[in-house]
């Protein structure tokens, strides 16, 4: 049929009678040109403010609970599932651990500033293309916690009068899992509201200190000795309230 149908292209339809005239109509090829977002795939950025709260290790004897915010960039694929990746900055003011009981510490600081970097797979409890206000979903990611903490103390020696005065500054690091139950509040105009309740297990974390070798003696048997630095532990659970802006061109499907 295909090769008769290319031999009657060259001639006027008309003269074909109907038959003929309907075959060629059905077999013209026609390309559909498809735009790129229309395949399923809507991005999203926005924010959250988040509550932490320190539940394990020794970080709530050191931190107090903590507020950041999380700047991040969402892309919803065809059907329920989508990726987030998220970074955001806190920045908190501690009480160092005592140590050795022979040093009389009488003025000590503790401070931290750090960045969390985190990706997420999520996936929607309802579909987009019913007019549900709420959308729920799930998610499951991984991430780190890099940080610079400073430590200092003035401590007397109990024993012998003698004393110090200490400063080192450190960098600090942890490995962490999250599990994640959320729901997608639609305001419409390309917006929506964010609410997230999030579980984080996290490593004890690494310190490195930034001294020298030279230095590293005099600190052990002074400064490190009189206080101490906790865990680098973010485990705990936290909520977290923000806004989503789409930013996928129009006509992407939520």
């Amino acid at each position: 049929v295909i090769e008769r149908v290319e031999d009657l292209r060259g001639r006027d339809p008309k003269n074909l009678g109907f038959a003929a005239t309907g075959l060629l109509e059905r077999s013209t090829p026609r390309v559909a040109f498809i735009e790129p977002w229309t395949i399923g795939s809507a991005e999203f950025g926005g924010g959250r403010l988040v509550y932490h709260n320190f539940a394990l290790s020794d970080m709530p004897d050191t931190y107090d609970d903590c507020f950041l915010f999380v700047a991040e960039a969402v892309i919803w694929l065809k059907g329920r599932q989508g990726w987030r990746i998220e970074g955001g900055y806190v920045q908190r003011k501690g009480r160092p651990r005592l140590g050795n009981s022979a040093w009389n510490v009488t003025e000590s600081e503790l401070s931290l500033n750090a960045i969390p970097l985190h990706a997420s797979f999520l996936y929607r409890l309802r579909t987009t293309e019913e007019q549900h206000l709420l959308i729920p979903y799930v998610g499951i990611g991984a991430g780190t916690f890099l940080g610079i903490e400073n430590l200092a103390a003035t401590a007397t020696d109990i024993g012998n009068g003698g004393g110090f005065e200490a400063h080192s500054r450190a960098l600090r690091a942890s490995g962490d899992v999250h599990f994640l139950l959320g729901t997608q509040l639609r305001f419409g105009m390309g917006v929506e509201g964010i609410l997230e309740a999030r579980w984080t297990q996290s490593t004890n974390g690494s310190t490195v200190d930034l001294i020298t070798e030279e230095e590293q003696d005099d600190y052990d048997s002074t400064l490190f000795k009189a206080v101490r630095r906790s865990d680098f532990n973010f485990t705990g659970w936290s909520v977290e309230l923000g806004l989503r802006f789409r930013v996928s061109p129009r006509g992407g499907r939520r």
